[in-house]
Parts: structure tokens; C-alpha cells; sequence
């Protein structure tokens, strides 16, 4: 890894894991989690975008971005955090050359259809997962070559799906376990963004988090062996946001290539977030339809949006340094 770009990426790391908390939330648990998913490596957001350039440099430019958290009666169409980090991704990997898949639950595709239609992309096609066929969905492995998970739940190790808060969820998730397992068995690339464990990829540190994590050892079901989720990813970014650590990878991949016309601005995340709160997504810290993000304001969402910019074009200032 270059010794350069090593420091933009612990940058970049630092402001994804950076917690940004409701008073009733549990904190202090982020900056944890994140140093047993680096396991003394290299800079996270550093690994991923490395690996991803790779596969692109090498013809393997076939993505799938997954998320999608649903619930009938209070996230009708889904939640801000997920979808807004799923399609700033894909953006950013379609800008590369990469063919992008958005794969989400069925009332999710509505958002996600406008979210791409907003950011005017080409390819990024949405693709409705089947809560009746894993079988189905399994198929969807098939035709790519790496896979994103941005904030998209999964079983723990007693295959139960839990919320944040370690209660269970009631079959709003669509079966991936033959998506899963195809996905190891055929060596795809995948990463996985999360914050409270009970994502995709945590399965990867599930030991340390059960540990960690504040639901870990304890939930609301009747096996109450904690919401950590059991499948593993090759690259696990534990994040304030699911959003934040999604957003942090795109600038990594920024820094990588010098393409910083891939990352997103503040301005465009408002763009986002507005067109997200009129078309019903909700807000998980307050779980109301508004402008925030897991409770994070709209102002200070895009300070972090602008700090992860500015790390990234610092590193390509060229104006040369003048003395009195």
C-alpha cells in the first residue's frame, strides 16, 4: 500500500468510525469493533478499494450493491441508511467502468428506481430480491463478480434476524443463504458496511462482536443468543452510519485513482436526502420520515460528506506553497 495514500485511508477510517449518537443510543462500541475487523492491517477503507480496483483492472467489473431493511408498519418503503450509501457506491463504481446491480427488497425498489433516476445513472439497474425463493435469489450470484452489503441484515447464528436493538424481525427479509454460499464457494469479492452487528459481513469478527456489541449476547427473541449476524465478508467496515462507511470507500477510491469526480458532495447528499424524505424513507434514530440520518442531522451529515472530500482533494492539492 502506498505510505501515502495509507494516511488519507486512516483518514478516511477515522470519519467512518466516528460516533455521532442519539442520547438513548449505546456508544462507544464503533472504534472497537473496527480494530478487530482491521485485526492490525491495513487501513480498512484502504483494503477495500484496493481489492475493488483490482477486480476492475483485471476485466471483473461486475458489482451488486445490496441492502434493504423493511418493515410493514414503519419502514413501508425503507429506512435513510442503506439506500443513500448503496447508490452513492454504485455511483462511484459506474463512474470506474464497473456494471452496477442495486439489489434490495421488493418496496424498496421504488426509492432505489428514483435514487438512480436522481443521480442519473445508466447502469445501476434494481433488482428485487424474492422473500419467497432462495433459490431464486441465489441465482443472482451468478452474474458478478464482487458484492457490497450497505446496512443489509442477516441472520444470526441461530438463523434469527434481529433490528439494531436485538429484537427479532418476522420474516421481512428475504432468504439469501444460497446467495451466500455461492458467494464464498466461488471466491466473489465482498464487502460488508454495518454498525450495530446485526448486518451481513459481521460475521467475519462474530466471536469479538458478540463481546462488543451491545445486543451481542443478549436479544429480545426466545433463543436470546444475541443479534450478531453469522455470514462473513472479506472486508468488514464497522460504521457510525452504514451510509458513512459506503461513502468512505467511494473516497478511497477516489484517492486511489486521483478520480475525485466520483465522490459525492454535500450538496448532492441534500439532493439525496430531500428527494429521499418526500418519497417516504424513514429516519432510524427517530423513526420518523425527515432529514436525518440515524438521527444525525442534515447539516451534520454533510459535514461529514465534506470532510471525507476534503481528506480525499487535500491529497491532490498541487497549489504550490509560497513563503513570506
Amino acid at each position: 500500500m502506498n505510505p501515502r495514500l495509507r494516511g488519507v485511508y486512516e483518514a478516511l477510517d477515522h470519519v467512518a468510525t466516528t460516533e455521532i449518537r442519539l442520547p438513548w443510543m449505546d456508544n462507544g462500541f464503533i472504534p472497537r469493533l473496527y480494530e478487530v475487523a482491521r485485526a492490525g492491517g491495513d487501513p480498512i477503507t484502504g483494503q477495500i478499494a484496493e481489492a475493488t480496483l483490482a477486480l476492475i483492472n483485471s476485466g471483473k467489473k461486475r458489482f451488486g450493491v445490496v441492502n434493504g431493511v423493511y418493515k410493514e408498519v414503519g419502514l413501508p418503503v425503507g429506512e435513510t441508511d442503506g439506500p443513500y450509501g448503496a447508490i452513492v457506491l454504485g455511483r462511484a463504481l459506474e463512474m470506474l467502468g464497473a456494471e452496477v446491480v442495486q439489489i434490495t427488497e421488493p418496496e424498496e425498489c421504488m426509492p432505489m428506481e428514483k435514487l438512480r433516476e436522481l443521480l442519473e445513472l445508466k447502469s445501476n439497474k434494481v433488482v428485487a430480491l424474492r422473500r419467497d425463493s432462495d433459490e431464486e435469489n441465489g441465482k443472482l450470484i451468478d452474474d458478478l463478480d464482487g458484492v457490497f452489503f450497505v446496512e443489509k441484515i442477516g441472520p444470526s447464528c441461530e438463523g434469527v434476524y434481529h433490528y439494531s436493538t436485538g429484537n427479532p424481525r418476522n420474516g421481512e427479509d428475504s432468504p439469501l443463504d444460497t446467495f451466500i454460499a455461492k458467494m464464498h464457494s466461488e471466491g466473489k469479492m465482498s464487502v460488508g458496511f454495518g454498525d450495530f452487528g446485526n448486518e451481513i459481513g459481521f460475521g467475519k469478527i462474530w466471536e469479538q462482536a458478540r463481546e462488543i456489541s451491545p445486543y451481542g449476547k443478549k436479544c429480545g427473541c426466545p433463543k436470546n443468543e444475541g443479534n450478531i449476524c453469522a455470514w462473513a465478508t472479506d472486508y468488514l467496515l464497522p460504521s457510525n452510519v452504514s451510509n458513512f462507511g459506503a461513502y468512505a470507500a467511494v473516497a478511497a477510491l477516489a484517492a486511489a485513482t486521483g478520480r475525485l469526480d466520483i465522490l459525492h458532495t454535500p450538496e448532492m447528499e441534500e439532493t439525496i436526502i430531500r428527494a429521499g424524505k418526500a418519497w417516504g424513507l424513514i429516519d432510524g434514530g427517530h423513526f420518523v420520515s425527515n432529514t436525518n440520518i440515524d438521527g444525525i442531522p442534515l447539516e451534520g451529515v454533510k459535514a461529514v460528506v465534506q470532510l471525507l472530500y476534503t481528506i480525499t482533494a487535500q491529497f491532490y492539492d498541487t497549489t504550490p506553497m509560497t513563503h513570506p
